[in-house]
């Protein structure tokens, strides 16, 4: 990992960041010691599921930057540096979570144990831009590793509402920190018909093992941009990241179950032993909302689910979804981030939190089964 500002591994576990004078190298690599090992709670499983929850949830619900008073999509990574873990996070936020339109910005943080958060100084990395073709917001965002090429690829979903922009980015970083957007965006142009489909969203990315990116979208037959009543997964080839390859059929299609009938809002894929494992967030309803004077639907009653693969290509969902983790009847869910630790899978999920009155992330782990081990 190369930072422009130096990361300090102190006595205790202690991450900060240091000296932005000169270039400071780390290499990161898989986590050798399992993250929760370091977590200050333990996990309790969950009732007849491979599920587990950190007992002290949420560990990340902003860092107290003003810029970013009002957090949107999150991103996980975990890496073992220099013998311990670390955990390093990225996180879209505006001064204020009622206006659609206003200024964004990008930032990241560090952590030693995964709920003590120390955010880069010279935050906000990324920032809206007047006239730009995501200057009026940027969401969706996730994060990935792709060791083949020794860079953090970013993808999100940019809009520019005056011009009708609705578009799907993608940025890389060397170290995390220092991004950069590529010079094709957007790469997807999520407000065209594409042979008779209509985009709802660009939902999640996942590094390939041998290089390249899978990309997974959003859409449905008919319908407008914001209005497609179902939203179906698609799944892309991404040989360079300029140009994806969308497949025609569906990866994952809706319903007829009623936890996700209305579609697929947010997805995050790993492959652990011969298993490629989609934590999805699926929703029943949409909901019409007016903010700043324009109208949308919304994705409502979200809940966490699960669909496995030993192709990647077809999937077939899990017979106990929705998976039981969501906090409230209604179903808050509005994120997930996976990453598989040794013979675990890490997830990080937004979620609502009543005591906060707000969403915050909560980290939770999965145990696939063991035959499907490394």
């Amino acid at each position: 990992m190369h930072l422009d500002c130096k990361l300090s591994i102190a006595f205790g576990l202690l991450l900060t960041w240091s000296g932005c004078s000169k270039e400071y190298e780390i290499i990161p690599t898989a986590p050798e010691v399992d993250p929760g090992a370091v977590m200050e709670c333990p996990f309790t499983p969950i009732s007849d599921t491979k599920m587990s929850v950190y007992d002290c949830n949420p560990v990340f619900d902003g860092t107290g930057e003003s810029w970013g008073e009002s957090v949107g999509s999150v991103g996980f990574y975990a890496n073992s540096v220099l013998g311990h873990s670390f955990y390093q996070i990225w996180y879209s936020g505006s001064e204020d979570s009622d206006e659609i339109g206003g200024d964004w910005g990008v930032g990241t943080a560090i952590s030693s144990n995964g709920t003590d958060w120390e955010p880069h100084p010279e935050n906000p990395l990324l920032e809206s831009i007047e006239d730009a073709w995501n200057q009026d917001g940027m969401s969706a965002m996730q994060v990935v590793r792709d060791s083949a090429k020794d860079q953090y690829v970013m993808a999100y979903q940019g809009y520019l509402l005056d011009e009708g922009i609705l578009g799907l980015g993608v940025a890389t970083s060397s170290d995390g920190v220092r991004w950069e957007q590529h010079e094709d965006n957007p790469v997807v142009d999520l407000s065209a018909d594409h042979d008779g489909l209509n985009w709802c969203w660009p939902l999640g990315i996942a590094a390939n093992e041998r290089g390249g990116i899978t990309g997974y979208l959003g859409g449905g037959e008919s319908g407008s941009t914001f209005g497609t009543p179902v939203c179906n997964v698609y799944r892309a080839q991404v040989s360079d990241l300029s140009d994806w390859d969308i497949l025609d059929d569906p990866a994952l299609e809706a319903g007829p179950e009623s936890y996700d009938q209305a579609g697929v809002s947010a997805a995050s894929v790993v492959k652990a032993g011969d298993t490629h494992y989609m934590f999805y967030v699926g929703f029943s309803d949409w909901e019409p909302i007016s903010i700043g004077g324009f109208d949308y639907i919304v994705p409502t009653n979200q809940t966490l689910n699960l669909a496995t693969s030993t192709s990647g290509i077809s999937w077939t969902k899990h017979p106990d979804n929705p998976l039981p983790v969501h906090l409230t009847p209604e179903g808050n869910v509005t994120g997930v981030a996976a990453q598989v630790v040794d013979t675990r899978i890490h997830l990080w999920i937004t979620d609502e939190y009543e005591e906060l009155g707000r969403s915050a992330v909560g980290y939770y782990y999965y145990e696939p089964e063991i035959a499907d081990h490394p």
